[in-house]
């Protein structure tokens, strides 16, 4: 959407509301796949984090058009300054989760606290609001640009996570911790 000359209201909110009921159905595979993937990782404490980071998904599916929006309006500050407020206040509270004796639900709580914080800001600065409408054609009319840009999510996932389940299934999810907050470090 950043890059069309014009869009209308319902362009904008059937791409709001696909990106949310995408996000939903993500959160739910995961839940539905968490018991499968801790009786393959051998560790059954992984089933509430799986389902407590599903959370990520509809989240962060509902802040994609307000940062849209406000790349499109080239808010660059207002888009700094809201990623940098939530990272910053999600680390904290992580912090401050696992000083209070969270364990490994404080790596949770980051992205948790950061993304809904960063959703949040964006929907506050943002000056478009959804409408209870939708139309696949408008979403065919973007679905080229969006599959690649979907492939590469997912890519980028895999990329970034899979690691995280191999460490999970070969090492256990303390090793997988410790791995995980290495990498935060760097």
């Amino acid at each position: 959407l950043v890059q069309r000359k014009e869009i209308g209201q319902r362009l904008i909110s059937s791409v709001f509301w696909f990106n949310v009921v995408v996000g939903v159905v993500a959160g739910c595979v995961v839940c539905v796949g968490a018991p499968w993937f801790c009786e393959w990782a051998g560790d059954d404490r992984l089933a509430s984090l799986l389902i407590g980071a599903a959370l990520l998904f509809v989240v962060r599916g509902a802040a994609v058009l307000p940062r849209s929006e406000l790349a499109r309006r080239l808010d660059f500050a207002t888009l700094s300054r809201a990623e940098l407020v939530s990272a910053v206040t999600g680390a904290v509270c992580a912090v401050i989760a696992a000083l209070a004796g969270a364990g490994v639900w404080a790596l949770l709580v980051q992205p948790l606290v950061g993304s809904s914080l960063l959703a949040i800001g964006l929907w506050r600065r943002a000056r478009w609001r959804p409408r209870f409408e939708f139309a696949w054609a408008e979403i065919a009319s973007v679905r080229r640009y969006s599959t690649w840009l979907t492939a590469h999510h997912v890519v980028d996932f895999f990329q970034l996570y899979g690691a995280h389940v191999l460490i999970a299934y070969a090492l256990q999810a303390e090793r997988l911790g410790i791995y995980y907050l290495a990498l935060r470090i760097t």
